[in-house]
């Protein structure tokens, strides 16, 4: 019975990338830590940009949802 890849991958998207990772011999590119401050700075724009972007009822609609989920 083959072995298994890992027991701490359990999202589907992280096991793709182990087998994939395996499978061709290399090394992804990223550790967690720094992969997860790239994500948080582009997180951090995006919501900017998205409020540039958006429409006064795009807003509203926006505000109210947060509002009731406060």
């Amino acid at each position: 019975m083959p072995k298994r890849i890992s027991k701490h991958l359990r999202d589907p998207n992280r096991i793709a990338a182990a087998i994939v990772a395996v499978s061709t011999a290399e090394a992804p590119p990223f550790d967690n830590d720094t992969l997860s401050k790239i994500m948080a700075e582009m997180s951090r724009k995006g919501g900017k940009r998205s409020l540039e972007t958006m429409s006064a009822t795009d807003r509203k609609k926006r505000a109210k949802k947060a509002a009731k989920a406060r």
